[in-house]
């Protein structure tokens, strides 16, 4: 039995695993009390591909021996029993128990929507539950249902990782904080900030960025000054720097 717990607001991913005599069987997620009154939620044949139905994705990974599940915009009403399934052609399906628990998000904004200059640094703050706060943290760029393309984790032995373009800081005390250096419009997109258990994933904050163009010429000339004129120079500044001093 897998054991999972979600936020409201949030997502989660679910790694069901099969034997490999089952790669080329449907694969299917379903609710209910037992296995074989439940009712399936998502199902597919299709192998290596995302297939989205509603709020549920499904991969199944078949050189992995393990089908992904991913549920979207939880709700309290979502607690309850699921189960990870195999289609059987000629015997009883094989179920995975899941025992799924929402709970109320109250530490954490559920989304966050920022907007960034191309060339600037952005800096992003995740918060999580502190059940979560030991566990190594994630940030990935999402594509649509098909998961997410680009993916950084901090590892149980690190709070720090990263390379030239984004880092990850895991204070291991509840907040992930994630740098990415020279903003460009290809990095907006959007992103979450998670949780790998293991035998799941808990996606705790959706973050959705925007790219902005600064509102101003980089060089200014001027010609036709001679020796002991006043210059006077007016330098304009994007929205939202109002109050920022000059350093």
């Amino acid at each position: 039995m897998l054991r999972v717990t979600g936020y409201t607001g949030g997502a989660v991913a679910i790694k069901c695993k099969y034997h490999n005599d089952h790669r080329q069987n449907k694969k299917y997620f379903c609710k209910g009390t037992t296995g074989l009154t439940c009712s399936d939620l998502i199902k597919t044949g299709v192998k290596n591909q995302w297939v989205t139905v509603e709020r549920f994705s499904l991969y199944d990974h078949t050189t992995g021996g393990f089908f992904m599940v991913t549920f979207k915009d939880l709700t309290l009403e979502d607690t309850g029993t699921y189960y990870c399934a195999v289609d059987e052609m000629l015997s009883p399906d094989k179920y995975t128990k899941v025992d799924l628990k929402i709970m109320k998000n109250e530490c954490c904004e559920n989304a966050l929507n920022l907007s960034a200059y191309v060339g600037d640094t952005v800096h992003i703050s995740c918060k999580f539950p502190q059940e979560f706060k030991k566990w190594p943290k994630y940030f990935c760029k999402e594509a649509g249902h098909q998961g997410c393309k680009y993916k950084l984790s901090t590892p149980e032995d690190q709070t720090r990782v990263g390379d030239e373009k984004l880092s990850l800081h895991d204070n291991r005390e509840g907040v992930l904080t994630v740098s990415i250096s020279s903003f460009s419009t290809s990095d907006a997109g959007s992103y979450w900030c998670g949780v790998d258990m293991g035998d799941y994933e808990a996606l705790i904050t959706h973050v959705q960025l925007t790219s902005t163009k600064w509102c101003c010429v980089n060089t200014i000339q001027m010609t036709g000054l001679l020796e002991g004129d006043s210059v006077h120079i007016s330098c304009p500044y994007p929205q939202g720097y109002e109050d920022t001093e000059n350093q």
